[in-house]
């Protein structure tokens, strides 16, 4: 009797637990992307140049499915594709160099939890690998890629990567 209270107990803590998790969208990326008043000093939104708009089609933007498709596999070692719902890119450049990509955030959308882990796991490491030009941040099956040409970019990588986080914090306390 013992062990079905026991089981009853963890298959209601199993139940509560994903209940306080949630999987994000695409409409979540709109409340947390970087927006024209977060762009560093010294910086501006990138144009993009017009070989480059079949896979960017404007600055910001989301990538669609060929987009997603080409670029995957270019944004870590062995990206699939197949797991990423969506993907939102901001190329931000340095002034004087409109058509640079001096440090370029791409935020994430996994199509689930499962293929979040998996794929999390391979950016992170490929974060690690490139730490002095990468951040990595992420929650549940989203997660924000910020690299920058540049070392000397980091702080304002780091300062964007700041102000993502927070954004997403508190989509979570306005749940």
């Amino acid at each position: 009797m013992k062990k079905m209270y026991v089981f009853a107990i963890l298959i209601a803590l199993s139940i509560c637990g994903y209940a306080f998790t949630r999987d994000y969208t695409s409409s979540d990326i709109d409340r947390i992307r970087i927006t024209p008043n977060d762009v560093p000093s010294g910086f501006v939104m990138a144009q993009i140049p017009s070989f480059a708009r079949e896979v960017f089609r404007d600055n910001p933007c989301y990538l669609d499915s060929k987009g997603i498709k080409r670029i995957a596999k270019h944004l870590y070692p062995n990206g699939d594709f197949n797991a990423i719902a969506s993907i939102h890119s901001t190329i931000i450049a340095k002034q004087g160099r409109p058509f640079g990509d001096d440090i370029v955030c791409y935020i994430i959308v996994y199509r689930n939890e499962k293929a979040a882990q998996k794929e999390i796991k391979k950016l992170t490491e490929y974060v690690e690998f490139n730490n002095q030009r990468a951040v990595v941040s992420a929650k549940n099956n989203l997660a924000v890629f910020i690299h920058s040409d540049d070392v000397v970019n980091m702080p304002a990588v780091a300062q964007l990567k700041r102000t993502i986080e927070e954004r997403l914090a508190n989509i979570g306390e306005n749940q």
